[in-house]
């Protein structure tokens, strides 16, 4: 679970407090506390994510209306929704999630593979990708430079 870029810290806050407090006696536990409770919240104990790493992006409703999968893998959900809805978005996009996260770390080797393989060969020392190029743009690019 991580605070989108859009999504305010009160707002964020908020959001865990609403979809924590219920499970909790009291919502002025301290983190110590929290970590040491063996209450949790029913979608980290439901059968169909156990074992199973996916990444929940919490972002304003104005950014983000309903919950829905990234092309990275991940599942961007509004702070305004519920626990339930939480846990239904999760089962409903869970394999889109997986599938499209193994996709961006077999491109990622892909990329990491190119680059040292332009490294050794015309020893250029600092390659990188910037967040705003796709992977399948950076790849072209280069082959490209590898072709001249």
């Amino acid at each position: 679970l991580q605070k989108g870029l859009s999504c305010s810290s009160m707002e964020y806050f908020l959001f865990l407090d609403n979809i924590v407090g219920p499970h909790f006696p009291s919502t002025t536990m301290t983190t110590k506390d929290v970590a040491s409770s063996s209450q949790l919240v029913p979608f980290h104990s439901s059968s169909h994510v156990e074992g199973e790493r996916v990444r929940l992006v919490v972002e304003t409703p104005a950014a983000c209306r309903r919950a829905k999968v990234t092309k990275e893998g991940t599942i961007r959900i509004p702070s305004n929704i519920g626990g339930t809805e939480v846990s239904a978005a999760v089962s409903k996009f869970l394999a889109e999630a997986r599938e499209r996260l193994q996709e961006e770390k077999l491109q990622q080797e892909r990329c990491r593979q190119a680059i040292h393989h332009i490294q050794w060969e015309l020893g250029v020392q600092k390659i990188f990708r910037t967040g705003v190029v796709q992977h399948d743009d950076f790849l072209g690019a280069l082959s490209r430079m590898m072709d001249q």
